[in-house]
């Protein structure tokens, strides 16, 4: 596979970008719109994205792994206060399956991809497995938010932001659930556009 440049999931997609992120072949200097591409581009234009924070609306935290584990079936959690800033497992490559679905694979704990705890369920948590290219708890799909508005109207816009969902249960979204104040828990709950059940990705120390 070869490494592309940062995405932006901006949402700017066509009806079959509903499949969730792509990757484009574009020069290095353009921008990366990984989520417009036709499936059969992203097929054959597979790509790792490294590098990347995964960042939660409701409250701007992180993505990162409990405790900083790297041990086969840590939780994954969130994580939004200074104290968190040391924290070594917030960045993550996401892993082009080539069909529209992703592993999402932590840097620094390695073999270690998001995965669900069990089969995909209102309540189940999302964990970290050894990553296995095979395993379907570990394929995920990005679903651009939805707006109630036409694209060209004020407001009907791309968001920027996204759901992620579990390949084959796509009515189930990774939500934030809080547990102490500065950090959460990752659950499947009903795929909604509630802030809770959307992220954006994106370089550390970008906005945007």
């Amino acid at each position: 596979m070869r490494t592309r440049s940062a995405p932006r999931l901006r949402g700017t997609m066509v009806a079959a970008a509903v499949l969730g992120l792509g990757a484009a072949s574009l020069a290095a200097a353009e921008t990366y719109d990984p989520v417009s591409p036709a499936p059969a581009v992203r097929a054959a234009e597979a790509a790792d994205i490294p590098g990347q924070e995964i960042i939660n609306r409701s409250d701007g935290s992180r993505l990162g792994i409990w405790d900083d584990g790297t041990l086969n079936g840590n939780w994954s959690a969130t994580h939004r206060s200074a104290g968190y800033e040391r924290r070594k497992t917030l960045t993550w490559r996401f892993l082009d399956r080539g069909d529209g679905t992703w592993r999402i694979r932590n840097e620094t704990a390695g073999q270690l991809c998001l995965a669900t705890e069990s089969a995909p369920a209102v309540g189940v948590r999302v964990i970290l497995g050894k990553c296995d290219a095979d395993d379907p708890a570990q394929s995920w799909r990005t679903v651009p938010e939805q707006t109630d508005l036409p694209r060209d109207d004020p407001g009907g816009a791309a968001t920027g932001w996204w759901s992620l969902r579990p390949a084959d249960s796509t009515e189930l979204a990774a939500a934030v659930e809080r547990i102490g104040a500065d950090f959460s828990g990752v659950f499947l709950y009903r795929a909604t556009n509630s802030v809770d059940r959307l992220w954006h990705q994106t370089r550390p120390w970008r906005s945007w």
